[in-house]
Formats: C-alpha cells, structure tokens, sequence
C-alpha cells in the first residue's frame, strides 16, 4: 500500500528541492523501474538516505529531527509543508562563523559581555522570549553586548537582537546530550570569539550550553549561566544528558561562576553546592492591559508551541468532556500548525473546539480568550504564557506542578488543579461557566499579583547585581536620551520673494517630528509680507511673530530664542532654501558628541561656509534639483567627519539650549544690526569648552544679501573691529581651521561630485526631453571616471544589492525581508534608491534602514526612472559584485550563492536566476532573438516551472534585470544602464553592449525567485521609444538565436508572430513562436 499521495507528488514536482534530473542521473537504478523519480524517493529513496537534490539532505534532516521519524513522514514533504515555516533548514549547518553586525558602537571602557542563546525558531516561542527579557534589561547597562545564535531561522528575532547589540555571531553548535562529541571547529570558533572580541563576561541562556562555559572557564572569563530546568522531575531532559540530577547540577556549578534561577523551585533544585539569584522571568504589565469581556460563550485557550508534552491532548479531552459538563465553554488551541496537530485533526475534534494557528504577538493569542489552561506533562520551570495571561486580566486553570503554583494563587487568581487531572481541569471549567464573575475577579486579582511581584525591574535588579559581582565592579545605568527637539528661528524683513520661496522649502522638508518653526517679522517695511507669512501659518507646526517695530537682527533673534525655550534653536536665514533631512543632518552632528555646542550647514554661497569652493557661489547642475543635488553632496561626503571651527555661520547654524543656559544670548550691544553676533557667540562658547562644527549631514541654498542689501560693507567692518578687540585671536583660528586637513578632505569629498555640474558632457538626447535631462544626470551625478578606478579594490567579501523603489512599500518590505531571510552564507548590504516615493513609501524604507543594519536608503526626491536610478545605487555601493534587484521580486533560500558562481569565470557578464511568476509558471529563464528584430523576449515565459523548459544552466547573449547578479568592475567600464531607455529594454542593451552578440549571460536554474511583474509602476509607458532607440542601436547586428535552444530542448517554433501588429511596419515588433512542436 502506498503512503503517499497524488498531492505529495506534485508538492515534489513543484519544489525547487526535488531535481527529478539530478535525482536520476544520481541513482541510475531509477531509471530500470517503471515510476517517476518524484514516486520513487517517497516510495524507497528517503527510506535509503537519498537526496532528492543538493539542496536537502534527508539523513541530516531525519537526525536533527527525532519528532520526524517518530511520525515516519516523508522528510522533503515535512520540510515543504510544516519544516519551513517553523525555522527547520533543508541543508545542515556548518562550521563557518556569521558575522552580523549589530546598531551598537562597541564603548572602549564597557565591559564585553557575550550572550549564548540555545533556540531559533521560525516563531517565537518561550526559549526566544525568555532571551529578550533578558537583553531588554541589561542593554540598560554599561556594557559591550554581543549575542551567538545556532542558526538564523527567524530574520525579525534576528533583528530585534541587532538593535541592542554590537554583534552577533551565527555558527552551529550542539546543546549538552548524552556521549556528545563537539567538533574542534566548533570549539575553536567559541574560543576565537572570546578571545578576539574581548570578552569578560558570558552568560548562557540554559543549562544545555555546556561547550560556551567551559571555554570560558578555560580562558579565565566568568562564566553565567541562566537555570531554566527542573531537572528533577523532568526524566526526559535526565535521560538526553545521562546523568541523574545531583550530578548534572555539581556539573553546572563547576563551570559557572553565577547560577541565575527563573523561579524559587529551580532556586531550591540546583542550591547543593550554593544559592543561585533569583531573576524570575517578567512580565510588562503595559503591553498586557486588555480588557476581557465575557459573551454568551466563555472561551477557554491554550496557548503553546504545541508539541505533545505541552498537553495538547488533556486539553482536547477536557473539551470532549465540556460539551455536556459546560455547553457554555469554547475551546482555542493557540499556536502552529504542524504533523501532530494535523494528526489530532484527523482523529477528529470536538464540536466545541477550534485550531486558531500561531499569533503573532501574545497579546494576539490571548485577544479572544477569557480563561488560559496551562496543562504541561514536564514541571515548567517559570510559565510565561501563565503569567502573561494573569497581566491581561485572564483566570488560569493549571496542573499545580512546578514553578506554575508561584504564579497562581488557588481560587484567587485561578483554579489549580493535581497533575493529569483532566476531570478537575473540566470541574474548573465548570464552576466559571456557572459564575461567570468569576472571571473578572480572578482576572483583576492575577494582574495585581503580576504587576506587583514579576514587572520587568525585579529581573533588571537582579542581572544588575550579577554583572557587577561578575566584573568585579559596579556596573552603571546608560544614561537615557532623548531626542530634543528644536525650534527653527527664521527672522524676516522684506524679501517678498526669497522669503516665499525660504518658507516654501522649510514647510516641505521639515520634519515635525523633531521640529517646528518660528518666523519672526522684524519690522518689515513691506505691507505684503505679514500677509505671506500668516499665509504659512500652521497650529503646532508654524508660528508667526511680528515685531511692533524693527529691532534689528541680533535683538529678533535673541527674542525668538528666549520665546522657543526650552527648545534647542536653529538660526535660519529668510533667503535660504531648506533641504531633505536638513535639520536631521544638523541634529546628528550636534548630539554626536557631548561637547558639540554648535553646527553649521554647508552652503553653496556662504562665504567661508560654501561648498565645495570657498567664497564663491557653487552652481548646481541645471537638471537637478535643489533637493537632488544637495541629497547627492551630503551623500558625496558621508565618510567624512564633522569639520571643527572656531565660528559657525547664521545663515544655518544649530545651538543647543544647554549652551544659551551657560553663556547666554547673543551680544545686542556690539551686534545690534547682526553681522559678527554669530561669530562672538561662538568665540565664547569655545571659551567656555563647547566645540562649533560645519555638519557634512546638511546642505542649504543660499542666495545671500537680501536682507541688508548695500549696509553689508559697513556692517562686516564693524564686526571684524569688534572682533579684533575681543577676541584677539579670531582671525588666525579662522585660517588655521579653514585650511585643515579635515576641511581639505571634506572639500574634496564634496568636489568629486560637484565639480561634474560644470564639466561633464550632455550632448546626448534630443535638447529638452526627458532622456536630454536623464543623460545628464547620469555623468553630473556619478562620478564614472573615478569608479571605473575603484572598481578593482572594492569589497570582495561583500554583495552589493541594488533595489530601485517607486512606491509600492508593501512589496519592497516583503522584497528585503525575503533577502534578509534567505542570504545567510553572504555578507551584504541593501541600498534601496527611492525614485520620489510618497511619504508613506519613505517611511518604510526608513523603518527598514533602522531595523537591518545591511540596509541603507538612499533618497532622489523626484522620479529618475530605472537606469539612473540603479546607476545611483551602485554608485553608493562598495561590493565587487553588484545585484540589481526588482522591489516587486522576493528571493528564496539558497538563492544568492548559485547566481553569483558563474561570475568568477571572465568570459561571464552576469546570470539571472530562474525568474517565476507567483502562480509558480516561469517568467524568465534567458533571454532570446527571433532575428527579425533586435528586440529578444523571454524565452519559455508563461510555460510551466518544469525541467524541460528552465532546468538547464546555460548563457545567453541577455538576461532580464529584474534580478542580474555582474562584477561591479564590468557594470562600471559600462558606465551603467543607459538613461537613455525609458523604464525598458535598458538591461537588453546592457547585455549587448558588454557581449558584443556573444552568449555572455547565464541563466541558473537553481537560484529561484519569485517576480511580481507588473506591479512595479512606470514600467511599460514608453514602449515606442525604448523600441525604436534599441532599433536605432541595434538593427542587424543581432543575430536570431532562438532556435538554437529550442532545438537543444527537442521543440520546433511553429510560426512567427508579432506582440503589437501595428509596430511590424516600424521593425519594432517583438516576433515570438505562436505554438512550439516537441520533435
């Protein structure tokens, strides 16, 4: 009898796992039987250990898994519909040390301390959330964190670790079993962790990670280890060790310097040599305030990783029982679905219960539950989903069995009930159906107990005392920051015009989030500018003042710092235009350090302060806009330091609060009509120990002297006297700074670009059209000359993927999550260029930039199409090898390493992987020509995902861009995609140009990715002018190919016909096969 189905076949046929080429090629035997490869591993081959490709390795999978061969399922079939999602790997783990860089700057003086965790779910279950309790409260700490994981199942975990840690460091390692047997590779990778980074402290997150305190005992480091077993009553865990409880706790003390218990029970167990801390497991009563209101029907949950010893089958019986001992009770298994779920369905289930699958977040899982049952058949050490329930106000029914009765108060918080007992469980169940207040009283109860006894602090305290006795000295609070907001001053007189325009910009590239807007009107003898200003006027956003009369500047200003406390201040000039990120750029250089008093913007006409040439106004290319082209020189000089001055400049110059506090405002006596105020205020807060600062983080516009006009001469005299007088050194610290090495090098930085706006070529394209304006973009933006030179000494250990971003964020989310979920053997980075998204769209690429530290955005502010766009990108990026990459497109696992293998062969340009659409059917696996045309199409498309039509790696003379994995060094010397194509045909003609006709380009079946095409906007609207420009290009020098494969993979093309028929007279029409002959 078979056991296996018609479904699990095509489950097979349709996996990118299962190679039925490979597979019979592998094992010739296949062959002499009647049956397909796909029946015949189900049938025989997994029983035999036989792969079904590279790509899985059953015997690894069968062994990791002991739950799989208990239930004796297919392992491929178990990976494909339940192994997957719960974070099981197809491939077993190796050696190799993964580095991934966390968000925090490791501090010189802080203790290092490495966290060890043991479990990496696909979900996240008590394991995972137990460590993050644990990192929450000691990344309050001054310490250096840094975290090992055994695998990386889990990218948003992954995530959430980064954010509170320098690094962390991804390799397999073995939990304690009995006879284990680690390898010297994994040893050694343990030890060169400690060594190399270190490390003082380490702290195991259970008693299972054995390998991790030995090391460090070995080494001298202290060693902490997290108890979180009962091992006692727990013959399961005893029995996997090998050793009876005594001995596994005299063995735990000899390698840990700390014991920390979750519970007093686990306290009392592992006390024989001394008493471990007690740092219960926490709860933040916060997140669990939701309120539990009762219906007709009570529902009762459990909620768990559900595996059997979870009591998921008490938990069915006390339901079966409930249908007539309670008819008001509904019962909601709360978590994944998997094989012993499934199991359970198949026997059949009570009327009155139902399977709710994982949520998300326990808040979800305990949402539309009034009473949760905590039923395990092993003594639970703590009982997170237990205590989590009772801070959100809901009763539990539980075994009284380990640490469980420190969390239930018997009849006050809920019912405890003896062990095994499923008819007591079912007797509870039916005295809260009867008294339904019950459940309120109880609720209430549990959340005082909660709040009182197990809040987040106690856990804090307790890890507090244990580092400080473990680093030998008392280890500190970070300070909390926090972000201060700031006030920008804008004092006005006349200007009619240049103030529009100022205010125009600040309104638009202000964020309010950290910002808001002062305008004051000294005086102006225009009546049509109080008009325009209460024009701008926003409630809580922008506010107008007016003077009763003229002041003069230095007065306005100090008025208008005096009316924004206590809020840092940011002077800006009325004949300014403000720029994307502006304040933000300003703000990061002012709170980089905590002796930064002031910072300045650079300018492209402010004196001393213009950049890259001092003095002297710099002109922006004509083509670019102000937010383009000053996004394009902050990114020119975003390796570069903040520039130390002894003077900022008002046109735009940020000041924190804290140093009008300690010197005071400006000086209206000297300075009554401004000029010099600025220069004196900075003087004397160098004096008093603050630094000034020119910001490489923000660019303003300046369009100088309206303000003042002709008194400018005079007014610039008078200070320079003013100046000489009072500080008599001035002058010569204005030279030495403004001719440092520091501004030299910033300068530089920012001329690279900029002096491309003067001198680059823009002869192509018709004068005035779109591409006229693109193509020039493409040199005054990009520095082509200088990355050509540079392309040879990039990064060879990292992979540059370039992601151009036109709105639809829902899609690039799901895009680099799938990149940060399947590129685990590779070091990466992310650079999504945005094309003039709307805000929504910005704010998820910024989300993005802050959760994945591989992640960086890059910001155009207008719609630059899809050549330039991805020519920007990779400008950006530092990889030997680029891949450009569609934000509609997610990847799957194991798809980056094949597609870049072909590259370290130089005859190859570059390989796209095999391209599916989300139905499963193919895409793009190659790119073909009729020879009718220089236009090619994609050979196959639309075909079933089959071997006969993309199972064969092979070149091509074009690919599809929509994922193109090429060697940086190639895409320079090619200076890019042509923006001379419209969102089309820009790869076609990137391949021809580097092949020059030759089949250059592989395509590599087994790097898949899915393609949502068609979802990406402004692909599609210029077909006739991408078509005739690759005509113009390309007519007769592309030879007709098609045939060639079709003949290779036993087809004939029957008939030839045209995608667009009234494009044929044109000889732009894209020629194709109406039907294909097997042969």
């Amino acid at each position: 009898m078979k056991d296996y189905t018609e479904e699990d076949i095509e489950l097979l046929r349709q996996s990118v796992l299962f190679d039925a080429d490979w597979y019979r090629n592998h094992y010739k035997d296949v062959n002499i039987l009647d049956i397909s490869p796909e029946e015949h591993y189900l049938w025989i081959g997994s029983r035999l250990n036989r792969d079904p490709s590279p790509l899985f390795n059953t015997k690894a999978y069968i062994t990791a898994h002991s739950d799989v061969r208990k239930v004796r399922i297919n392992p491929l079939i178990h990976f494909i519909k339940w192994g997957q999602s719960e974070g099981r790997l197809p491939l077993p783990e190796t050696d190799t040390v993964h580095l991934i860089r966390g968000n925090f700057q490791s501090r010189q003086k802080w203790p290092n301390v490495l966290l060890c965790a043991h479990e990496v779910h696909a979900h996240l279950f008590g394991g995972e959330r137990s460590f993050l309790d644990v990192l929450d409260q000691i990344s309050q700490f001054e310490i250096n964190i840094f975290v090992t994981i055994p695998k990386n199942a889990n990218p948003h975990y992954v995530s959430v670790l980064r954010r509170k840690c320098v690094s962390i460091f991804r390799f397999h390692y073995p939990l304690w079993h009995e006879g284990m047997s680690t390898r010297d590779e994994t040893l050694s990778n343990m030890k060169s962790i400690m060594t190399d980074h270190n490390i003082d402290i380490i702290y195991a997150n259970t008693i299972f990670l054995r390998d991790f305190q030995k090391i460090a005992k070995s080494l001298g480091v202290k060693s902490i280890c997290h108890v979180r077993e009962l091992i006692e009553n727990d013959d399961h865990l005893k029995q996997r060790i090998g050793l009876e409880a005594e001995k596994i706790v005299a063995d735990l003390w000899e390698r840990s310097d700390i014991l920390i218990a979750n519970s007093r029970i686990t306290q009392r167990a592992f006390s024989l040599i001394r008493q471990p801390v007690y740092a219960p497991n926490v709860v933040d009563g916060d997140q669990f305030d939701l309120p539990n209101p009762i219906r007709e029907a009570i529902s009762f949950g459990i909620v768990s990783s559900n595996t059997p010893k979870k009591g998921i089958s008490d938990f069915i019986e006390i339901a079966h029982a409930c249908v007539n001992l309670a008819p008001r009770a509904r019962f909601s298994i709360i978590g994944p679905r998997n094989a012993f779920i499934e199991d359970l369905e198949r026997r059949g289930l009570p009327p009155n219960l139902v399977l709710r699958g994982y949520a998300e977040t326990p808040q979800a899982a305990l949402q539309d539950v009034n009473v949760v049952m905590s039923l395990s058949h092993f003594a639970e050490s703590f009982g997170r989903t237990v205590a989590e329930a009772q801070a959100a106000r809901r009763p539990v029914i539980a075994y009284a069995w380990g640490a469980v009765p420190e969390l239930v108060d018997d009849r006050v918080t809920g019912f405890l009930v003896p062990h095994l007992d499923t008819a007591a469980a079912a007797h509870a169940v039916k005295l809260i159906c009867e008294t339904p207040s019950l459940v309120e009283k109880m609720g209430n109860a549990g959340r005082s107990k909660m709040l009182r006894e197990f809040a987040p602090c106690i856990l804090r305290d307790a890890l507090h005392k244990v580092l400080s006795e473990a680093a030998g000295q008392k280890i500190l609070l970070r300070p909390v920051a926090a972000t201060k907001r700031v006030t920008v001053v804008i004092p006005v007189y006349n200007g009619y015009d240049a103030v529009r325009r100022c205010l125009e910009s600040v309104k638009l590239w202000t964020s309010t989030e950290i910002a808001d807007v002062l305008v004051i009107n000294d005086g102006s003898s225009d009546p049509a500018i109080s008009p325009l200003l209460f024009s701008f006027e926003e409630t809580g956003r922008i506010r107008i003042v007016e003077n009763e009369k003229n002041l003069g500047y230095t007065s306005t200003i100090n008025r208008a710092i005096k009316l924004c406390a206590p809020n840092d201040v940011i002077l800006l000039n009325s004949d300014t235009l403000a720029t994307p990120r502006w304040v933000e750029g300003l703000h990061e250089t002012v709170y980089g350090a905590n002796d930064v008093g002031t910072a300045t913007a650079m300018g492209d006409n402010s004196g001393a302060f213009s950049f890259p040439t001092a003095n002297r106004p710099n002109p922006k290319p004509e083509h670019a806009s102000h937010a383009l082209w000053a996004a394009t020189l902050v990114r020119a000089a975003e390796k570069c330091p903040p520039v130390e001055v002894p003077t900022g400049n008002g046109f735009c110059i940020y000041i924190r609060r804290k140093l009008f506090d300690q010197i005071g405002l400006f000086d209206e006596t000297l300075f009554p009509r401004g000029y010099g105020e600025e220069n004196d205020f900075c003087m004397r807060a160098k004096d008093a120990g603050w630094r000034n600062l020119i910001s490489p983080r923000s660019y303003i516009f300046h369009e100088r002297t309206v303000s003042f006009g002709a008194e400018k001469t005079k007014l610039i005299e008078h200070a320079n006297d003013v100046l000489r007088k009072h500080h008599p050194s001035y002058f010569g610290e204005v030279k030495t700074a403004f001719s440092s090495d520091g501004m030299e090098s910033l300068r530089k930085a920012v001329g690279r670009i900029a002096h491309l706006a003067t001198t680059a070529s823009c002869d192509r394209g018709q004068s005035g059209s779109v591409t006229s304006k693109l193509l020039c973009l493409n040199e005054q933006l990009i520095n082509w000359g200088e990355l050509i030179h540079a392309a040879p000494h990039r990064n060879s250990e990292l992979v540059s993927i370039v992601v151009c971003v036109y709105n639809n964020p829902e899609l690039t989310e799901k895009c680099v999550r799938s990149l940060m979920t399947h590129t685990v053997s590779n070091q990466i980075e992310i650079i999504l260029v945005d094309n003039g998204s709307t805000s929504e769209t910005i704010s998820v690429l910024n989300d993005l930039e802050q959760e994945f530290s591989e992640v960086r955005a890059i910001f155009n502010y207008e719609n630059l199409n899809f050549s330039l766009g991805n020519n920007i990108g990779f400008a950006s990026s530092s990889g030997s090898k680029v891949v450009f990459l569609n934000n509609d497109t997610q990847v799957t696992s194991n798809w980056l390493g094949p597609l870049l293998e072909p590259l370290e062969h130089d005859s190859i340009k570059g390989a796209q992987p095999r391209l599916l659409y989300p139905d499963g059917t193919i895409q793009c696996v190659g790119v073909v020509f009729s020879g009718r045309s220089p236009l090619g199409y994609p050979i196959y498309s639309g075909k079933p995902n089959l071997d006969k039509y993309a199972g064969k790696k092979r070149t091509f003379k074009a690919v599809t861009a929509a994922c193109l994995a090429m060697r940086a060094s190639d895409f320079a010397n090619a200076r890019g995609f042509d923006p001379n194509f419209l969102n089309g045909q820009e790869d076609i003609d990137l391949c021809l140009r580097l092949g020059q006709g030759a089949a250059s380009f592989v395509y590599v079946p087994n790097s898949v990715v899915y393609h949502f095409e068609g979802k990406s906007q402004g692909r599609g609207r210029h077909i006739l002018h991408n078509r005739t420009e690759l005509l113009a290009r390309w007519n007769k020098r592309v030879a007709g190919d098609d045939t060639n494969y079709y003949q290779e993979d036993g087809f004939r093309p029957d008939e030839y016909e045209a995608d667009i028929p009234q494009f044929v007279e044109q000889g732009i029409a894209c020629w194709r096969p109406k039907a294909l002959i097997e042969v």
